[in-house]
């Protein structure tokens, strides 16, 4: 279990960078069900998005240099890297 939260400001920061990269990025996950109720209905260790499969290598560049988290992609023909 992850020792860090994501939070609101965190989501924020991220789909900010995403912005101004021009990533158009959907959230997924526990903050995707979030979004739709408007309101943080729970603690989370993560963020889940969706980004165009052609900006993933950027994206991860990026979010790595800025963040130095750890990253999952994961596509239909690769799984999880």
């Amino acid at each position: 279990m992850s020792q860090h939260e994501t939070t609101l400001i965190d989501v924020h920061w991220y789909l900010d960078l995403f912005d101004t990269l021009g990533i158009r990025v959907w959230i997924d996950g526990g903050w995707g069900v979030d979004a739709l109720l408007a309101e943080q209905t729970r603690p989370h260790e993560d963020l889940d998005i969706v980004i165009p499969e052609g900006d993933v290598p950027g994206s991860a560049r990026h979010c790595w240099s800025a963040t130095m988290s750890m990253f999952h992609v994961m596509t239909p023909d690769r799984g999880t890297s």
